[in-house]
């Protein structure tokens, strides 16, 4: 048994995007204070230049479909309207709008607060520009995927690199997608 919670991290990267999950928990399962976490993101597939920085959140408040399912009562069956709110719950929900860093000698400092018990998930990849679509308040990247194309109208399509290069474009920040 640990007196201390525990504070640490696990990093992978995938050709432009390095992503990191820090967990801080207790033994015990018991709440605590937020740890600042100061992570020092180093040898990034780019020297310099802009990438974008993804902040998510688990906790009981995010990204949590078990805190849910003890708010409505642990049911042993649910509602389909309780499996849609569970199913809502546990989706990986991005704490902060998207947010531009400033790469150097293939390196960038970025400081997260780690809730106990939580886990934060960044993501820091190559940097896309957004634009606000008219009135609507979304934010929409600035490049769109053309998905016309792969839909087969243009001849044969081969489904593992129109999924590929689907994975790459929401890889890289693009959110708009053109299917028309």
């Amino acid at each position: 048994m640990r007196l201390k919670p525990d504070v640490a991290a696990l990093a992978s990267l995938d050709r432009n995007k390095l992503c990191v999950l820090v967990w801080h928990y207790h033994d015990d399962d018991v709440s605590g204070p937020a740890a600042e976490v100061e992570l020092e993101l180093s040898r990034l597939p780019v020297r310099g230049g802009r990438a974008t920085l993804r902040h998510f959140r688990i906790d009981d408040n995010h990204s949590n479909a078990f805190t849910e399912w003890r708010r409505m009562g642990s049911p042993a069956q649910t509602t389909s309207v309780q499996y849609a709110r569970l199913e809502k719950a546990g989706q990986l929900a991005e704490l902060d709008p998207p947010r531009a860093l400033k790469i150097k000698d293939a390196g960038v400092g970025v400081t997260v607060c780690a809730p106990a018990p939580g886990h934060v998930a960044v993501s820091c990849g190559a940097a896309m520009k957004y634009r606000e679509l008219g009135r609507t308040g979304w934010k929409v990247s600035e490049i769109s995927f053309g998905a016309w194309a792969i839909g087969g109208a243009w001849g044969e399509v081969d489904d593992r690199e129109s999924l590929a290069a689907l994975h790459r474009a929401v890889d890289l920040g693009v959110n708009f997608f053109d299917t028309g």
